[in-house]
């Protein structure tokens, strides 16, 4: 049987918060290996958290580096690409570096967006790469493939989730993990702690469904 190993590919730091870190805790407390592969920094964000475009990229690396601590993942791996660009990049150039990966660490699971459906160019562009990889490889060496997207009406327009994790056990870990990007979720803070995140379906419940 094929040793468990998951990757994400998510395009900014803070998906990782925000769409699955219960599920990836959950993996690293089992001893899966989690793999991340973060596209850009997300300098180009609205939210500066203090900061100015010069000094963003810092001040996001920092939060990055402090969630994926809080979530146990130590296997990171940041690509350096812009952020807003994703969809006007070479894509075969990424798809071999996504090939190159998933050769080096033979995944079993990867979680990434699930495009057309997120809202935003670089999560669509990530999730239709990361598809075209995996169908890429001889089928028995294909993972299975999450996609995530969360807003109001995405089930109405996709259907129900295939996988829906309860990570209640991690919830106040979850919820580090997101104040660790007060330049991004800083307006969600206090509904977080009053134990909702306005706008968002609970999130308690990380919702994937299956693209592979």
């Amino acid at each position: 049987m094929k040793k468990e190993h998951v990757i994400l590919v998510f395009p900014h730091p803070d998906d990782e918060a925000f769409f699955c870190s219960g599920t990836v805790m959950d993996f690293v407390s089992r001893g899966v290996p989690v793999t991340y592969v973060c596209l850009t920094m997300g300098e180009l964000g609205r939210g500066l958290g203090g900061a100015n475009r010069q000094t963003l990229p810092e001040l996001r690396l920092k939060e990055f580096k402090k969630s994926c601590s809080i979530l146990g993942i130590t296997d990171i791996r940041l690509w350096g690409y812009l952020d807003k660009t994703i969809e006007f990049e070479e894509p075969e150039r990424i798809l071999q570096r996504l090939l190159r990966l998933m050769e080096e660490v033979q995944p079993t699971l990867v979680i990434t967006f699930y495009p057309g459906h997120s809202r935003h160019p670089d999560h669509d562009a990530t999730g239709e790469l990361v598809v075209k990889a995996v169908r890429r490889l001889p089928e028995e060496l294909r993972p299975t493939v999450y996609g995530s997207a969360i807003f109001k009406k995405f089930i109405e327009h996709v259907g129900a989730a295939d996988v829906a994790n309860d990570v209640t056990p991690y919830l106040d870990r979850k919820t580090a993990s997101i104040k660790a990007y007060p330049s991004q979720f800083m307006k969600y803070i206090k509904s977080i702690d009053a134990g909702h995140m306005e706008g968002v379906p609970d999130y308690r419940i990380e919702r994937f469904w299956i693209l592979e």
